[in-house]
Parts: C-alpha cells; sequence; structure tokens
C-alpha cells in the first residue's frame, strides 16, 4: 500500500496536526483485516496500540450504530496516531474502502497540570474580584456603577460556561481510553473563542468601571 505525501497542515493553538491519504484513494478489499493488519504492524514497530472502535452512523429507529467502519488510536515517543477506515461511503469504493491517517503531537503533561492549576486560579481570582466589585459599587452612584453591576454578570454568562466545559473535559480525560492530540481546554478555546474574547472584554469594562465607581462611600440620606 502506497500513502500519499503531506495532504493538509493545521495549527490550532500551537499543536499541529498532518492528515496523509493512500495515493491509490480507494483501497481494495474490506477494511476490519485490513486495520487489524494495519494494527499488528503499527505494533511490530514500537507504537501502543491503545483501541480500535467502530464508527458509522446511528439508526435513528434502534437507536444503534451501524458500523461502516473502523478507527485506530496508538501512540509513540509522544506522537499520536489515528488511522481510519470508512466503507460505503462514495459509490467507487463499492468493494473497497476509504482509508486515511492523522498524526498529532500528544500534550505532556506539565501542560495538563499548568492548565488545572491556572483554572483552579483563574476561579480563585474571579470570585474575589467579583467579591470586590460588589462591595466597592454597593453604596456607589452614577453611570459607572450601572455599567459595573451590568457589565460584571454579562462576563460571567460568557466566561462561566466556558470554564465548565473545560472542567468536564478534563475530567472526561481520565476516562479516555486512548490519548488525546489537545490539552483539556482546547475545545472550549477553540469553538468558544469568540465568547471568551466577548466575556473578557466585558470583565474588563467592569473592572474600569468598578474603579471609577469610587471607593463605596455611603450615599446621602443611608
Amino acid at each position: 500500500m502506497g500513502w500519499g505525501s503531506l495532504g493538509r497542515h493545521d495549527e490550532d493553538f500551537e499543536f499541529a496536526s498532518y492528515d496523509f491519504l493512500p495515493s491509490a484513494e480507494f483501497l481494495v478489499g474490506r477494511y476490519r483485516p485490513w486495520i487489524d493488519d494495519t494494527a499488528r504492524r503499527l505494533t511490530a514497530e514500537g507504537w501502543t496500540v491503545h483501541t480500535i472502535e467502530p464508527t458509522g452512523p446511528i439508526v435513528v429507529s434502534t437507536g444503534e450504530m451501524e458500523e461502516t467502519g473502523r478507527t485506530l488510536y496508538a501512540s509513540r515517543d509522544g506522537l499520536i496516531l489515528e488511522v481510519g477506515t470508512e466503507n460505503g461511503v462514495y459509490p467507487s469504493s463499492a468493494g473497497g474502502f476509504v482509508s486515511w491517517a492523522e498524526l498529532n503531537r500528544e500534550p505532556p503533561w506539565w501542560l495538563t497540570a499548568t492548565g488545572a492549576a491556572a483554572w483552579l486560579l483563574g476561579g480563585l481570582l474571579s470570585w474575589l474580584t467579583c467579591t470586590w466589585a460588589n462591595r466597592r459599587t454597593r453604596t456607589a452612584s452614577g453611570t459607572a456603577r450601572v455599567v459595573a453591576v451590568s457589565a460584571l454578570p454579562a462576563a460571567l454568562l460568557f466566561l462561566v460556561p466556558l470554564s465548565a466545559t473545560g472542567a468536564v473535559a478534563f475530567m472526561a480525560e481520565l476516562f479516555r481510553t486512548h490519548p488525546f492530540p489537545q490539552p483539556f481546554w482546547g475545545l472550549s478555546s477553540t469553538y468558544g473563542w469568540g465568547c471568551a474574547v466577548l466575556g473578557l472584554f466585558l470583565l474588563l469594562v467592569a473592572l474600569v468601571a468598578t474603579l471609577t465607581a469610587g471607593s463605596g462611600r455611603p450615599r446621602s440620606g443611608t
């Protein structure tokens, strides 16, 4: 089997992935023996094969998967290899199957540890900031107070779900059967990038307004 050269290169938060396709585009035969043989050859070359998972669409009436392919996950020397097969997707694949491979870097352990520590520290700082802003603007008046008490909840509305997504992803990694090429906060940063930027902007506005609102001196008559 011949494989073509580099098909695509993509970088997301300094994680690079390389996609490969077979030079023949379609392979003749059955995908199950092929993926099993691929696993044996990878093991012989020093790779650790973690799982071989079935893939395919879910039948709505039964809720079960209709297997149309299989995906293999292996790792070696800080690299993650994902090899996939798919049958019956294109009319021209009758009697054969589509095959592809993707190579990624595995996140080092210290990156996950640093991310978890930063997540905890960020939660503590957020709580302290909200407490400080509430006490400072409690008895203040004027436009600055209105902006502060409006922008801060709006910022949390965007940032808290992203933080919760990262926490759930972190817990999910503990039960993952194969390595994942991104850190646990990667998905929340990627798919929630716009919300994160808007949330941080509103948080900055709230902090500036809080500083402008004064030190929270009691208003007359209170």
